[in-house]
């Protein structure tokens, strides 16, 4: 699963997807087990991430991995298959090797909302970008689609166009948008699906199938491949583009065409935090069941592996609890955080109380 920080909250809701090992039969303390396999944002990610913001500092010379900047031929295919000339993918990949500065694609891990409040078939990137006029913004300000896909991808349904969220959403409270503003680059953020989106598909699963359990994806936003995108035939531009699939009014205002990523205006982008995300499988040891909601209290957003968002802890001293309707234990405070310390690969809570 993927833990990613969110607001006003300080317990983990445990999915029972990411609980790897049931309840002991021996031990019957109320502690869970944590093993973080990644942290995130990549180094890769914090190089392009003080690359592409104008007030970070330099990051130090050939600090970017070859790889980082190499375009994989399966995404070069997929591409050029769509109607991109290839003599135009030749030119950006040639441009990039020659100067890291003119890069114009990550590979960036995806999470959901955390705020619950993106617009359908919208991303939010993360991260402040350089605008025309060189002024420090949002990625979404200045780059307001983008190119998406994820490995394998093998049809021209594997990517999508995708509009940018950059500017606040009129149901957003100020203090949500500049919490998703403050986040470094490195993350795709999905829009997360509410009670009333009955029979919403997530958008994740229509770019490669992919979810949000610690997938990564290839983002591109280059100018001139955008443009020569498109114009692509009309068949192409069908695969492109996202399904409106749902109930709901969030779903509503996207499929009449109502949905707009850049509405409001909005202060600059304030300075980016550290990493704020992990992957994380969990054993529990022995608890009482308890149930929780799925976006209820806790210091991260943890998404199992069917896309959906759960709560999960920021600090130490927080509590956690699982979400309903499967029961599963509920744990007490952590004494080390999986996302703040690199160097431990677990860490253990106890309970003060078995109320989530």
């Amino acid at each position: 699963g993927m833990l990613f920080r969110k607001l006003g909250i300080s317990k983990i809701q445990l999915p029972p997807t990411m609980v790897k090992a049931g309840p002991s039969r021996t031990n019957k303390e109320d502690w869970v087990v944590l093993i973080a396999k990644g942290l995130f944002p990549s180094q890769n990610n914090q190089y392009l991430g003080r690359k592409l913001d104008p007030e970070a500092d330099d990051p130090p010379v050939n600090s970017l991995h070859w790889s980082v900047w190499k375009v994989k031929e399966m995404y070069e295919r997929l591409i050029v298959g769509l109607g991109v000339p290839r003599a135009e993918m030749k030119r950006y990949i040639s441009r990039v090797q020659r100067n890291s500065n003119a890069m114009s694609h990550a590979h960036l891990k995806g999470v959901c909302d955390p705020t619950g409040m993106l617009p359908m078939n919208c991303v939010f990137i993360t991260g402040a970008v350089q605008d025309g006029e060189g002024r420090r913004t949002t990625f979404g300000r200045f780059h307001k689609e983008v190119f998406i896909t994820r490995s394998p991808c093998m049809e021209p349904k594997d990517a999508k166009i995708l509009k940018v969220v950059g500017r606040k959403p009129a149901e957003m409270p100020r203090k949500e948008w500049n919490f998703l503003r403050s986040r470094p680059f490195g993350h795709v953020i999905f829009p997360t699906a509410t009670p009333e989106d009955t029979g919403y598909v997530p958008l994740s699963s229509l770019v490669g199938n992919g979810d949000l359990d610690g997938d990564d994806y290839f983002v591109l936003w280059d100018k001139g491949i955008m443009e020569h995108l498109k114009k692509v035939p009309p068949r192409a531009r069908k695969c492109l583009s996202p399904l409106n699939c749902g109930n709901g009014q969030k779903k509503s205002a996207a499929a009449t065409g109502t949905v707009h990523c850049n509405t409001e205006s909005s202060s600059e982008v304030s300075s980016g935090g550290g990493g704020d995300s992990a992957t994380a499988s969990a054993s529990a040891a022995s608890a009482p069941a308890a149930s929780g909601s799925g976006m209820g209290a806790g210091g991260f957003s943890s998404i199992g592996a069917g896309g959906f968002s759960f709560s999960g802890a920021a600090d130490a001293g927080s509590s956690a609890t699982a979400p309903a309707p499967a029961p599963a234990p509920v744990f007490g405070s952590s004494s080390s955080s999986s996302s703040s310390d690199p160097s431990s690969s677990r860490s253990r809570s106890r309970s003060s109380s078995s109320t989530p």
